[in-house]
């Protein structure tokens, strides 16, 4: 499952229990809690197998969990080159995937998204693009701006442009998309105030140097969409998660139909390169079919 060429010095018996085999790194990683050092102790484990290298690399996961959260991003913010630990190449299998939907509010109406396999939680975006299957490259299609269009076509409104670069430019797209899946999310704009700030902090997108900058990011974000501005601080997102799983399903059994392979991320599917065109007309007219006629964006 894991191709791992061990460069490291094998520990033994006589390895002083506070030696550090990388003095040059900036720091390692510390589990806040406990004062353990998670490298060091990951790497103690797997000097005598490397075969055990994958068993640790997802118990390391589960240890940085159990960090405390305000004290969980420091840990997980520490980087390190795998390659200045010995690892060569990481080949993760992905096989035996199993998918569950999970259903929210005691509702079969809210919530309803697919969950439960590895390269949907395991896995970066950036990693993604590396999946194969069958041995052939492969492509992610990202549904766009998905649940804002959603409500504009619920209101039966075709919108022509991005949803987030017309509030203040491209270049705050990143900010206004925070602002607005976490205003349609949100039950209250007290509660998406404190949720949004803590997004930005988290994906390191700094807020306006102005006065009240989170009260302006809303404001500019419902000027811009009077005419969905009735679903901003609803909670509607757990009704459009269930209709974006009604889609997703529809795709990935009629990918199956097929003979395709359709591994789903929420609201992107991976499937190999070769079925990139006709999965994006798989997944067009499945929106369609739900969203009465509207198309989806790319």
């Amino acid at each position: 499952m894991t191709n791992y060429k061990n460069r490291i010095p094998r520990h033994n018996s006589n390895t002083p229990s506070n030696y550090y085999p990388f003095p040059n790194l900036s720091s390692p990683i510390t589990h806040t809690k406990r004062r353990i050092t998670l490298l060091r102790t990951l790497l103690r484990r797997l000097w005598s197998d490397a075969y055990l290298f994958q068993k640790d690399l997802e118990k390391r996961s589960y240890e940085i969990s159990r960090i405390p959260w305000d004290m969980r991003q420091d840990v997980l913010a520490e980087k390190f080159r795998l390659q200045d630990i010995g690892v060569d190449e990481i080949e993760f299998v992905l096989d035996h995937e199993h998918l569950f939907r999970i259903f929210n509010l005691k509702s079969w109406e809210h919530g309803g998204r697919a969950y439960g396999s590895f390269h949907q939680h395991m896995l970066r975006k950036y990693m993604r693009k590396d999946i194969l299957i069958d041995s052939q490259p492969t492509a992610e299609i990202d549904f766009s701006a998905y649940h804002i269009l959603m409500l504009y076509h619920k209101k039966r409104i075709d919108y022509p442009y991005d949803p987030y670069s017309v509030c203040e430019g491209p270049e705050m797209r990143n900010t206004y998309k925070s602002v607005g899946l976490i205003s349609i999310n949100a039950k209250n704009n007290k509660s998406a105030y404190g949720a949004i700030n803590e997004e930005l902090e988290e994906n390191n997108i700094p807020l306006p140097n102005i006065d009240k900058p989170l009260v302006h990011l809303v404001k500019t974000f419902r000027d811009a969409h009077k005419p969905i501005e009735q679903y901003l601080f609803s909670g509607i997102g757990l009704t459009l998660q269930n209709i974006d799983s009604h889609i997703m399903n529809a795709i990935l059994m009629r990918l199956m139909d097929k003979g395709i392979l359709g591994l789903s991320v929420y609201d992107s599917v991976i499937v190999a390169k070769q079925h990139e065109a006709f999965t994006k007309e798989v997944m067009t007219e499945e929106y369609k079919n739900i969203m009465k006629n509207f198309n989806p964006r790319f």
